[in-house]
């Protein structure tokens, strides 16, 4: 979609079902591209993180491909997460939630754990 298209209409009902709130980040690990070559950093990028996150409410792991962010600048970090998706297999790890950033790729952390945004 482009910058100066709009998206569909969706219902208030379907915008305030999401359950967008503020968590912290506890640990992130790698996911690498070839899980067999764990050392070879040539032919083995990391092609995403194991977030482990703290809900306010309880504890789950997010998988994300947002490499573009070090793993020093998350960890320890409180910022935006959609946490009522169905959790689903990813490259073999369980997820609940999605990071909820802009479409600048700008993370919110401006919030306290567990507070709610919508």
């Amino acid at each position: 979609m482009k910058n100066n298209e709009f998206k569909p209409e969706v219902s208030v009902d379907t915008f305030y079902a999401l359950d967008i709130r503020f968590c912290k980040i506890e640990n992130v690990e790698d996911i690498l591209k070839n899980t067999k070559k764990p050392f070879d950093a040539i032919d083995n990028p990391v092609k995403g993180y194991v977030l482990t996150i703290d809900t306010g409410l309880d504890k789950r792991n997010v998988v994300t491909n947002i490499i573009h962010f070090s793993k020093e600048t998350l960890m320890g970090i409180t910022t935006t997460f959609i946490l009522n998706f169905p959790e689903i297999i990813i490259r073999g790890i369980k997820s609940k939630g999605m990071i909820f950033m802009t479409s600048e790729n700008t993370l919110l952390t401006n919030g306290t754990l567990g507070q709610v945004v919508i």
